[in-house]
């Protein structure tokens, strides 16, 4: 995946979907080395912050990207990363009109938080219980 993401990246194909190419990376280098991980890691979270960046986002997609931008953090080890980004993440009722996908992501939140908060640096499954 990283290799396909890396060729269409030079080519400019993809559309903006090359931080999904790059997420997919980083699970199936998940069991390679730490350093193999952490540049996926890396990779991803700038084209996720990229596409962060871009005008028109739907408020619920951008929270799932702040979600995986907080958790790549958490997962190289860079806690205080993480917890700025997922502090960053607005789950009002103006961003996330749907009670309860709110409740939904608010669970996910406090989850991940957790996890940050136990220093957990493991591939863990949020809302794995629901």
């Amino acid at each position: 995946y990283y290799l396909f993401a890396l060729l269409s990246d030079a080519m400019g194909d993809l559309d903006g979907e090359l931080w999904a190419i790059y997420l997919q990376a980083t699970w199936q280098a998940n069991h390679c080395a730490a350093h193999l991980y952490a540049e996926y890691a890396a990779t991803a979270r700038a084209a996720i912050e990229a596409k962060l960046g871009e005008a028109g986002i739907a408020d619920g997609f951008r929270v799932t990207l702040q979600f995986l931008a907080a958790n790549l953090y958490r997962r190289v080890g860079d806690f205080a990363a993480a917890r700025r980004a997922l502090m960053a993440v607005t789950l009002s009722e103006d961003v996330v009109p749907d009670a309860e996908r709110r409740t939904t992501y608010q669970a996910m939140h406090d989850e991940l938080l957790g996890f940050i908060d136990r220093e957990d640096v493991e591939q863990q499954l949020i809302l794995a219980g629901d």
